[in-house]
């Protein structure tokens, strides 16, 4: 046995498992090492500083890490991508806790076959309904790669819109950031879970949920499958045998059908270009087929091509069931529990200024009403974070125990910080009274 430990190998960082490998549901790579930084007790910046920057042997690394900035912070997105970040990112972590499979949290291995142009998203999106799942069933809090492409709005899960801001603070998210944990406000450190959202099913966007669908289908099968990462010029062959078994190999056809270019369309086939995903979803909704079928990783069923369109016509300027849209904006005025005005504008599927310009009175209202829910939220919030911490002091202090930042939030069970200042202020208020 003693021979055995001595010639074993021994990991820098712990083995953790990646979560939902396999699914649609795939942990992202910034999730994964942020989950990796609170594994050993430290806070993202710290471990990012102190622990990787060495390993990278990049010189704006080092400087970060020695003078502060939020340079790399502000382009992590990266990190989730097909670049050369993502490949740094999985290189090092692999090589520092011995797994083998980490490049599939990101998009890397699908470099052949979407261009990085609009691809990732510059800020956090989630779902807040998968969060409070997780939480209600003591499971992995983390954050998924399909949130963090632009192409997906809605989770495919619950059939909810991605939230975009905090609901305590209103803050956005960064990708990554020195105080980063997946469920929790980089700013406030309040939870983004949320039990129940708004009853918006007859205001569904189907066209983005099925966006949401097909990406989650495709991510499912290349996290647990190894995609060819040299396969040249898939999409253009898979245009080429789509264009000539189903359009006898009529360009200008299938351009009307998929509503796209002509010129673009030509230059898909011939692979002087790669299509984004966005475009790529488009022609696989029209087609009525998935993106792996598309690229032939399924087999491609009979095709039922839709009916030629006359000619590319400019698009139609949206029209809106107004009645409709009073009846949602009057029935979110009266609601205990109201959205902000940017989600009601989601629901109903129009743009805030929109709602702005010919509701004011309404949107004014919805405005108002929801920072009074949301202060008062906070408030509700505090007060019972005082209770907690004065029975969790007192049950110290009874013990004979200095009640330490760490020890009341373990008793807490870790859903409230110490360091959030109003809890802080509130821990220093009560612990002191006690000491008294």
């Amino acid at each position: 046995m003693q021979r055995l430990l001595e010639h074993s190998p021994r990991s820098l960082l712990y083995n953790i498992e990646p979560v939902g490998q396999g699914t649609p549901y795939v942990e992202s790579l910034t999730s994964y090492v942020t989950r990796l930084a609170n594994y050993h007790c430290l806070s993202f910046g710290t471990f990012m500083s102190k622990l990787l920057t060495p390993y990278f042997n990049k010189s704006y690394l080092t400087k970060i890490a020695q003078r502060g900035g939020n340079g790399f912070y502000d382009s992590s997105q990266g990190i989730n991508s097909i670049g050369t970040l993502a490949e740094d990112f999985v290189d090092v972590i692999q090589s520092l806790n011995y797994r083998t499979d980490l490049n599939k949290l990101t998009l890397k291995h699908l470099e052949n076959i979407f261009p990085t142009r609009g691809l990732m998203r510059n800020y956090k999106a989630w779902c807040s309904l998968c969060y409070q799942e997780a939480m209600s069933n003591k499971e992995a809090i983390y954050d998924q790669l399909l949130w963090y492409l632009k192409a997906a709005q809605y989770c495919p899960k619950h059939k909810s819109i991605l939230n975009s801001k905090c609901p305590t603070c209103s803050m956005p998210q960064q990708i990554l950031s020195r105080k980063t944990i997946p469920g929790y406000c980089q700013h406030c450190k309040g939870w983004l879970g949320e039990d129940s959202l708004i009853d918006s099913k007859d205001c569904i966007n189907e066209r983005d949920l099925k966006a949401a669908i097909l990406i989650g289908n495709m991510l499912s099968y290349s996290s647990s499958n190894n995609v060819e990462k040299n396969r040249e010029n898939s999409i253009a062959l898979s245009f080429n045998k789509i264009l000539s078994l189903h359009f006898e190999g009529n360009i200008n056809k299938m351009a009307n059908v998929l509503n796209v270019a002509n010129t673009t369309l030509r230059y898909w086939i011939r692979g002087q270009n790669l299509p984004p995903l966005p475009s790529l979803i488009n022609v696989c909704i029209k087609l009525n087929i998935s993106i792996l079928q598309f690229l032939e990783i399924e087999n491609l069923p009979s095709l039922e091509i839709p009916k030629e369109s006359s000619k590319l016509l400019p698009k139609k300027r949206t029209q809106y069931n107004h009645k409709r849209i009073k009846r949602i904006l009057h029935k979110e005025i009266n609601k205990e529990n109201p959205n902000s005005l940017k989600k009601v504008a989601e629901i109903i599927g129009c743009d805030r200024k929109l709602l702005y310009k010919i509701y004011p009175l309404e949107s004014e209202m919805i405005v108002k009403n929801y920072s009074l829910y949301v202060e008062n939220k906070k408030i509700k919030r505090l007060r019972i974070i005082s209770q907690e911490l004065t029975k969790g002091i007192g049950q110290l202090m009874k013990n004979n125990e200095y009640p330490s930042r760490r020890k009341v939030e373990y008793m807490l069970r870790n859903r409230y910080f110490v360091r959030e200042k109003r809890i802080g202020e509130e821990w220093n208020k009560i612990a002191f009274k006690k000491k008294v």
